[in-house]
């Protein structure tokens, strides 16, 4: 009984540490090298081939934290500005297309014929656009799409 308990608790005070050491071969420098539990390297072995015996080299931690390149404050103004710009750029499309939809309005004589240059805008134009991925903190993009727009509303104009 004696025995059976000693045994048990050899395997329990055993098997209560966790391994803190991982042991790598390195086969370009020819050696093991150990990784504490925190993936750094703690120390590696070569073989002596003179001496024909292991030889174990500790290597120092790395004592700073490097620091970091970021401003923060100057990152948070650029995204501000941007998101600035974004919002700006994005109602200059909308209103773009209030307007299209204003003239269509005023000028067709008709609610039939007004519906169908809206659905015909809105399949070949808007639809696009809304699919497409688009900067629109990109004052130039913007120009671009915004007379996009207009020349698409003029040919769909000359159709209807």
């Amino acid at each position: 009984m004696k025995n059976f308990l000693l045994l048990c608790g050899l395997l329990l005070y055993s098997v209560s540490f966790a391994q803190t050491l991982t042991e790598k071969w390195n086969s370009y420098n020819k050696q093991y090298e150990y990784f504490n539990s925190n993936n750094q390297m703690i120390g590696y072995k070569k073989y002596d081939s003179y001496t024909k015996s292991w030889l174990y080299y500790d290597v120092k931690p790395q004592v700073y934290e490097p620091k970091s390149n970021i401003n923060l404050e100057l990152t948070q103004q650029v995204l501000a500005s941007k998101q600035q710009r974004y919002n700006y750029n994005k109602s200059l499309v909308q209103n773009a297309v209030n307007e299209m939809y204003k003239v269509i309005d005023e000028t067709e004589s008709s609610q039939e014929s007004a519906k169908a240059i809206k659905s015909i805008l809105n399949r070949d134009y808007i639809s696009k656009l809304n699919s497409m991925q688009i900067d629109f903190s990109n004052d130039v993009t913007t120009d671009n799409i915004v007379s996009w727009l207009w020349d698409g509303f003029k040919k769909v104009l000359e159709i209807e």
